[in-house]
């Protein structure tokens, strides 16, 4: 039987070492494909990759701000638009410029302000490109924590333009208050105050509110008081050439009318607005060495024959007084030699009412 058995089916001799080299080589096979696969994967993302850094190569960085305000994500259009309402259209608002007595409005714009947002994303695009590639991925996959700065320009010129503009309306000259005579009244035309704008203060001022969106400033400047103010003319006299009166006034009320003599045509009593500098009591004449004054002594004393009588009030205009007279008859007619003559005793009452400084004002 065993003979049978020899003779039927043959055994197969064992060969371990063969074995382990098939097992090997399905190893390394599969190593292959792994690596192959994973090399695959690689290039496929790297592939990925520049694709999509090349698709969103038209969009900041996501998180990315431009002065401040967030444009992450945005192409060129889309962040100009927002910068243009954020930057841009508030230079069209306006700015209230006030002094003492003056107001006006102007913008940032009419000032010469103005902002570029144009050249600040055409930057912004700039610097992320010249970021390498892996941080450029990274930026876009988790964002960009970075402001570029938007900087304002001022153009210079248009700035002083302005700024000589403005401080030309604000200065003004003061106004010395005025007597006018309007029908048959004195109206005290009231004194107006002059500025003078501190233009250093002002332009820094000016310059600061365009940065700072500021809706009002309060331009500095130094009042200037005229000579004469209203309050000057608390008591005035007026003085008619036509009619020969002199009347006195206080605040603006009549106190009492007087005769007086003026001057002659050839020696017309000055018209204008003038005040009284002096008040002499008992005064001495002397001698203008006029033509009309000629072969009368150098100077006359105190006492009934003096032409100024016991009171004088010499005023500002030259060689011209309020004065009382021994010519009694004169009053009421054109007789002096420019000056103003009154009664003894009007002169004397009147040299009492007013004070050195009183406005006269002769028509």
């Amino acid at each position: 039987m065993a003979s049978r058995l020899g003779r039927g089916k043959r055994s197969v001799p064992e060969f371990p070492e063969l074995e382990r080299a098939d097992e090997d080589i399905e190893s390394l096979k599969s190593a292959a494909k792994a690596l192959i696969l994973a090399g695959i994967v690689f290039f496929a993302l790297i592939g990925g990759a520049y694709a999509f850094d090349r698709s969103t190569s038209s969009n900041l960085f996501p998180g990315t701000k431009i002065g401040g305000v967030a444009v992450g994500s945005l192409t060129s259009d889309g962040a100009e638009a927002i910068l243009h309402n954020s930057f841009v259209m508030p230079l069209r608002e306006e700015i209230t410029l006030e002094a003492p007595e003056f107001e006006t409005k102007a913008t940032p714009w009419d000032m010469g302000m103005r902002v570029d947002v144009k050249v600040a994303v055409r930057d912004a695009f700039a610097t992320q490109r010249s970021e390498t590639f892996v941080r450029r991925l990274w930026h876009r996959a988790l964002g960009y924590d970075r402001n570029n700065k938007l900087k304002p320009n001022v153009d210079e010129k248009s700035f002083n333009a302005f700024l000589h503009s403005t401080f030309a309306k604000v200065n003004q000259s003061p106004k010395d208050a005025r007597l006018e005579v309007i029908g048959t009244d004195l109206k005290v035309i009231p004194h107006k105050l002059g500025r003078k704008v501190d233009t250093a203060r002002a332009e820094g001022m000016i310059f600061a509110a365009l940065t700072s969106n500021a809706p009002r400033v309060e331009i500095p400047v130094d009042i200037v008081k005229p000579e004469l103010e209203t309050g000057d003319f608390k008591q005035v006299i007026l003085v008619s050439t036509t009619r020969n009166r002199l009347a006195l006034y206080k605040n603006g009320d009549l106190v009492k009318k007087y005769g007086v003599a003026t001057g002659t045509g050839g020696y017309p009593t000055p018209r204008g607005q003038w005040y009284i500098t002096q008040k002499r009591l008992n005064p001495t004449w002397y001698n203008p060495n006029s033509d009309w004054s000629r072969g009368m002594p150098a100077f006359i004393g105190p006492g009934p024959r003096n032409p100024l009588g016991t009171r004088a009030l010499n005023l500002n205009a030259s060689g011209i007084r309020i004065h009382g007279t021994p010519d009694a008859g004169s009053i009421g007619t054109n007789a002096s030699h420019g000056c103003i003559r009154m009664h003894m005793r009007d002169v004397e009452e009147l040299f009492e009412k007013v004070e050195v400084g009183t406005p006269v004002l002769i028509i």
